[in-house]
């Protein structure tokens, strides 16, 4: 039986893509830019030669949904099939 080498959990390769792509991870409601698991995905996604942005959201107790689409609009003007939006409970 061959063997299987395995990397060790800490070496991480970059993978570039050769259309920059992007990511936009929108947070729940009451959450921020730093909450639960965005950092990580963000990290993991640039990894692999994605452009990730997580905004701070305003009101985010009480989410106006005019705020929010401002917020995104401002981020990315012009989506496109480059713009990969990430959306945990009402984000």
């Amino acid at each position: 039986m061959a063997k299987v080498k395995k990397e060790p959990a800490n070496s991480r390769k970059k993978y570039i893509i050769p259309t920059m792509k992007k990511v936009i991870i929108c947070h729940c409601w009451g959450g921020k830019s730093e909450y639960c698991w965005y950092p990580k995905t963000k990290n993991e996604l640039e990894l692999l030669g994605f452009e990730v942005i997580v905004p701070s959201f305003a009101s985010t107790d009480y989410p106006s949904l005019h705020e929010w689409q401002s917020t995104l609009q401002n981020i990315a003007p012009n989506p496109d099939e480059n713009l990969f939006l990430i959306g945990h409970s009402l984000g």
